[in-house]
């Protein structure tokens, strides 16, 4: 049981959702308790628990005088949040801005640009960030800016840590002036929400030993390869030229265009390639599951160091990732796909057929990742009868007999390196 996600469990995990809770008549009627915290810092706070402490010590007037000190206070934090009102930042712009992608557990890095197009300065800000799901963390302290002159603009950067893969969408920031006194906050402007996905962190994958058939095949994929720029190379596109170029790949048209000469990429074609399979049985908080995503990753991530062309499939999903490994983003496709990943229950009768139907002439060899040795056992059967080089690996708990497919969860949720 994840007990983080589920002290989150009223909050939607989406900005939709929480903007329609907020929207709604509930959390509405609690619209004052909400105010108040938005309108003061922590200082404020701090010093409203502090008058109402005071307040328990001065009930009786006579025989103390420590109801001066609480009116003292008091009288400060309410002209505080009356003059909050004389510091609205007028004609001022926040945006946030931060990267597409993130793998997980790496610090995100959020951009925040303030703009001020007024004719007037606006000194001590204060930007504060919104309300982390339950697997973020704020890796460093809100951003604060001295001093904004009148049409300037000040840029300062945030970070965050994210430990779930998949798609995330941050509530909006907020920026305010500091009130005199520094316990209230003048109204505020707000950025958009930042969009993004967590990727999932590839294991280190040393290597992963197929038969001596497949390492033949892909032998003779190379020497196929270099035949020639006909046969075995295609356009991958086009890019600057760099000193010892051939001649015969400039492409005239871009030099023309931009000034600056270009030539033609090619990459070698493969008519082989390999097929992965992951079996997405089990279940969402189930560290199994979630080592057998990261230990997919890790051999998307080794072949396509490899130079090796594979194709991704998920059992209970249609769409296949093609031709990793043969264009540039291919494994971030493969990355995104797998940030994605939602555990199914398929029968195994199922995945059984899947696999049977992406199995081809071009494929060289297969490898299945799941996490239940009942299925491994009947994958690798089936594996066997098709005939091609594959492995069925296993992400267990504990080793109960020494199966060199057979993982240990721990040791690929450590980030270890495996060689297979």
């Amino acid at each position: 049981m994840n007990l983080a996600r589920l002290n989150h469990i009223l909050i939607p995990s989406t900005k939709e959702g929480r903007d329609r809770v907020r929207a709604g008549w509930a959390v509405r009627i609690f619209r004052p308790l909400t105010w108040f915290g938005e309108a003061t810092t922590r200082e404020g706070r701090f010093l409203t628990l502090l008058v109402m402490a005071i307040a328990l010590a001065s009930v009786d007037v006579q025989s103390t005088q420590v109801f001066l000190l609480w009116a003292a206070l008091s009288g400060i934090l309410l002209a505080s949040l009356v003059g909050r009102h004389f510091f609205r930042l007028q004609q001022v712009k926040l945006r946030a801005q931060c990267p597409h992608r993130v793998t997980e557990g790496e610090a995100l890095e959020i951009r925040l640009s303030v703009e001020n197009n007024s004719d007037e300065p606006h000194q001590a800000l204060r930007i504060t960030g919104p309300f982390l799901p339950w697997d973020g963390a704020w890796v460093s302290p809100a951003p604060r800016i001295a001093e904004l002159e009148a049409g300037a603009t000040a840029e300062r950067t945030t970070h965050a840590r994210f430990i779930e893969r998949g798609e995330h969408h941050l509530d909006v920031f907020s920026a305010a002036c500091l009130v005199p006194f520094g316990l209230a906050l003048g109204p505020s402007v707000e950025s958009d929400g930042c969009r993004f996905t967590v990727l999932p962190r590839p294991i280190q994958v040393r290597s992963l030993a197929l038969s001596q058939a497949t390492l033949d095949a892909g032998a003779k994929l190379g020497a196929k390869a270099s035949r020639g720029r006909g046969a075995g190379l295609e356009l991958l596109g086009v890019r600057g030229y760099r000193a010892g170029d051939p001649v015969r790949d400039l492409h005239v048209r871009t030099w023309a265009r931009t000034g600056k000469p270009h030539v033609r990429e090619y990459q070698p074609t493969y008519e082989g390639r390999y097929l992965l399979l992951l079996d997405a049985a089990g279940a969402r908080d189930e560290p199994a599951f979630e080592a057998s995503i990261r230990l997919t990753a890790g051999i998307c991530t080794l072949w396509t160091d490899q130079g090796q062309i594979c194709d991704l499939a998920v059992s209970g999903e249609a769409a296949v990732v093609h031709g990793i490994g043969s264009y540039r983003e291919s494994l971030t496709a493969a990355l995104d796909r797998l940030a994605r990943v939602a555990p199914n229950s398929l029968p195994i009768e199922e995945v059984l057929e899947r696999i049977a139907a992406l199995t081809s002439d071009e494929v060289e060899a297969i490898v299945v990742v799941t996490s239940s040795a009942e299925r491994q056992r009947r994958i690798s059967a089936m594996l066997r009868g098709l005939g091609h080089p594959s492995r069925t690996l296993c992400l267990v708990k504990r080793r109960v007999d020494p199966d060199p497919d057979q993982l240990l969860v721990s040791e690929v949720m450590d980030g270890r390196e495996v060689a297979l």
